[in-house]
């Protein structure tokens, strides 16, 4: 039956998943990754059912950001990064293992337009962020053939300051357009 709805899996026992704050599936299904907020990204591997499977004896990885804490998150679209805007300068770039979800950090980009809280988006081998800061700035990088990020171009918006906006980000599939939702 199309459309209907089976409770699979809860995992309301595994403590580095409380309070998480955004999530990301990677192409291949194998991995999830999650944020709640502080430094961390939780990756969970998962079985061909999609159920939350163990890698050596537990059911997450905690991979540090390495740049404070986690405000978004995206995978790349053929699965071999993951993205990580955060409250404090930056974005971070870590390489995926596709069989065992684990990450590696590459790369920190620090022109990434966000001077304290972003988000992150990507589509196809490129990458957009909008921040917080003196101007709310609208970032967009190509991968390079070594994987690294690398600025194409950057757009002020029309709003400024430090104070916490939910913006969304949603890129068009042939990536001709970015759409940008501003809650205020």
């Amino acid at each position: 039956e199309h459309g209907k709805l089976t409770l699979s899996q809860t995992l309301s026992d595994i403590s580095a998943l409380k309070g998480v704050k955004d999530i990301a599936l990677s192409a291949d299904n194998r991995s999830l990754y999650a944020i709640t907020g502080n430094n961390n990204i939780v990756a969970l591997s998962l079985g061909d059912n999609g159920q939350v499977i163990q890698v050596e004896g537990s059911d997450t990885q905690t991979i540090p950001s390495q740049n404070g804490n986690i405000t978004g998150l995206a995978i790349s679209s053929d699965g071999t990064q993951v993205y990580v805007a955060t409250q404090w300068n930056g974005l971070v770039v870590f390489t995926r293992d596709a069989t065992t979800g684990g990450l590696t950090f590459l790369q920190r980009v620090s022109d990434s337009g966000i001077d304290r809280s972003g988000i992150v988006a990507s589509s196809g081998n490129y990458v957009f962020t909008i921040g917080m800061g003196a101007k709310h700035t609208l970032s967009v990088f190509q991968r390079s053939e070594a994987g690294t990020l690398v600025s194409v171009t950057t757009l002020e918006t029309s709003g400024e300051g430090y104070g916490a906006v939910d913006y969304q980000l949603a890129i068009s599939k042939d990536q001709q357009f970015i759409y940008v939702a501003d809650p205020d």
